[in-house]
């Protein structure tokens, strides 16, 4: 292993914890000065975004701080019962922020969109654990949370933009709606007057 190698990972790739590999707090201030640059060219063209990046980086590593806290017990206890807690907890969340991105929302969404995120991620997490990894035991910790954390980011993003979108013809396009089901009304009525006259006809 070559001594820039050495200095990021100090024991052989992979061979961390259980077979994680440890970051050091030098590779943690490489990935830091990424966003510090990003700060600095904000800085220097005067686009004004210096101050959101640095509040979304300390978001980050606090809500990252908290989650690791949070996940330390769940991956040791390796219970089932807690790792579906968890994994229910993810999807509420999840539910919440579907619906919050779009403008407009109607009564009942939020059960609409957690019914819909709990169908869609448990039909593709079933499919993927079970028949693609092949995991054994199905609900192991290591993988349902990461993988259920990347298909709620999916999800959460394909039910904004549906939403967004629904939401927006409904409300904007209202007298299209109205217009077309006036039409609709027209047309079984004259359907109705020409079966009732067609069938006094037949009478007489």
């Amino acid at each position: 292993m070559s001594f820039p190698s050495a200095m990021l990972v100090p024991e052989a790739l992979g061979a961390g914890r259980d077979g994680a590999v440890d970051i050091t707090y030098i590779g943690v201030g490489l990935a830091a000065a990424l966003i510090l640059l990003q700060i600095l060219v904000s800085i220097r063209l005067c686009l004004g975004l210096h101050s959101q990046l640095a509040v979304a980086a300390v978001r980050c590593v606090v809500q990252l701080s908290l989650l690791g806290y949070i996940l330390a017990p769940i991956f040791q206890l390796n219970s089932p019962w807690l790792v579906l807690a968890y994994a229910g907890f993810m999807v509420w969340v999840s539910a919440l922020e579907a619906i919050g991105r779009p403008t407009r929302v109607y009564k009942g969404l939020f059960y609409h969109t957690l019914g819909i995120v709990l169908l869609a991620a448990g039909c593709t997490m079933g499919y993927g654990l079970a028949l693609v990894v092949g995991v054994s035991p199905w609900w192991s910790p290591q993988y349902l949370i990461p993988v259920l954390g990347m298909v709620l980011g999916n999800t959460i993003s394909g039910i904004s933009v549906g939403l967004a979108a629904v939401m927006e013809e409904l409300t904007m396009g209202a007298h299209r709606q109205c217009a077309a089901l006036r039409a609709w009304l027209h047309r079984l009525c004259a359907c109705f007057i020409s079966y009732n006259t067609r069938y006094s006809r037949l009478r007489a």
